[in-house]
């Protein structure tokens, strides 16, 4: 091929060399995304769907205080705060989050029939062994303990009460998927009870 047909066929196919390029790099990118990517017990999450959130602090404080809260090798973490919004767009968020995060806390009043029905386990007897030493209240759904109270009337402020400026009783369950439970419900392993930790940091008594 002569060198004036190669620059012809450059001058008019360049642009498929581009889109090489691109899809090579794309490629490389995804996958290298997929192997770098944490896996579930090393990553820690917590999301909080309602208003009058201090999310940055919270996350800082979490992030300055993991290796105190907890030994598991956490490689990511992450405060997500999801604001009221459309209802089918708050709808929807709520149920991305339960395949992604550890930790659900909600604004009491977002707590409609439709969320109870969104499969958060019940208190096995063993998870409940889990918070013999920390007063709490549970928040039940059907007569049965599925969540815990965070800021329960009449109790002593609790850490999460420095990030929430809201009157809102907030309640937090643990995420269907979390598999940072210590082994609880056949998922994970015993030694990956992060999620836990996480629990009873937020309710450690503070003054201030």
């Amino acid at each position: 091929m002569r060198k004036a047909d190669i620059q012809r066929h450059l001058r008019c196919f360049w642009w498929c060399y581009v889109a090489i390029l691109l899809v090579a790099v794309v490629f490389w990118t995804s996958v290298y995304g997929i192997i770098g990517s944490p896996d579930a017990n090393e990553k820690l999450t917590l999301s909080f769907f309602g208003n009058d959130l201090d999310a940055s602090r919270l996350e800082l404080d979490i992030e300055n205080n993991i290796f105190n809260i907890t030994s598991q090798g956490i490689k990511e973490l992450s405060v997500d705060h999801v604001s009221q919004t459309e209802s089918t767009v708050f709808g929807s968020m709520i149920q991305t989050r339960l395949y992604s995060s550890d930790i659900m806390i909600f604004e009491e009043w977002i707590i409609t029939e439709e969320l109870t029905a969104l499969d958060f386990r019940p208190f096995t007897s063993e998870l409940e062994e889990c918070f013999a030493d920390v007063d709490i209240e549970y928040y039940l759904i059907d007569g049965v303990k599925c969540g815990i109270i965070l800021n329960p009337e009449g109790s002593n402020p609790n850490n999460f009460t420095k990030y929430y400026t809201g009157n809102s009783k907030l309640i937090a369950f643990f995420a269907p998927y979390c598999e940072n439970l210590g082994g609880a419900y056949g998922i994970g392993s015993k030694e990956d009870d992060a999620a836990i930790a996480l629990m009873k940091f937020l309710l450690e008594e503070t003054n201030g």
